[in-house]
């Protein structure tokens, strides 16, 4: 037993006086410091690694919303198919001269007032001859012409 004690203690106190020297804390510490380092950049490099995914994600979703916009254009530059009635009547108020027309891409600037057709009913409501879209402005009593590129399928046909 005392042999023992004495041994123990003996041990305790050069494991005591190895952690309390100063080359060894230094030693202790600079591996520490060294592996947070490396934790650090570990994080740092993991960081960078999901900003870019999250980058390349989004660039893929504006390429994916792009080409989605670009069929939709396309399409409704097809002509839509009909079921052999007219759905529009057209009213002109003052006719051109046939010489000034507007090309495909350029800005053009309408007015327009937007009926229902005859026998136009929903949920039992007649809706016959009502306004339902205008460029008029009854305010200023004059109308606001709708401004827009011809040919790029931004207004309903018509």
């Amino acid at each position: 037993g005392k042999a023992n004690k004495k041994e123990r203690t003996a041990v305790n106190k050069e494991i005591y006086a190895l952690e309390n020297d100063e080359a060894y804390a230094a030693a202790v510490k600079a591996q520490l410091d060294g592996s947070r380092q490396q934790a650090s950049q570990a994080e740092a490099e993991a960081h960078a690694r999901k900003l870019k995914e999250e980058e390349e994600a989004r660039e893929a979703q504006r390429e994916a919303m792009e080409k989605a916009r670009e069929a939709r254009m396309a399409a409704a530059a097809l002509e839509p198919e009909t079921d052999g009635e007219c759905h529009m009547s057209v009213n002109v108020l003052k006719k051109g001269d046939g010489e000034t027309v507007p090309k495909k891409g350029e800005q053009v600037l309408v007015t327009y007032r937007g009926r229902f057709g005859d026998g136009t009913t929903h949920e039992g409501q007649d809706f016959s001859g009502k306004e339902f879209d205008s460029t008029w402005d009854n305010k200023k009593k004059e109308h606001k012409p709708l401004g827009f590129q011809l040919g790029a399928g931004r207004v309903i046909r018509g």
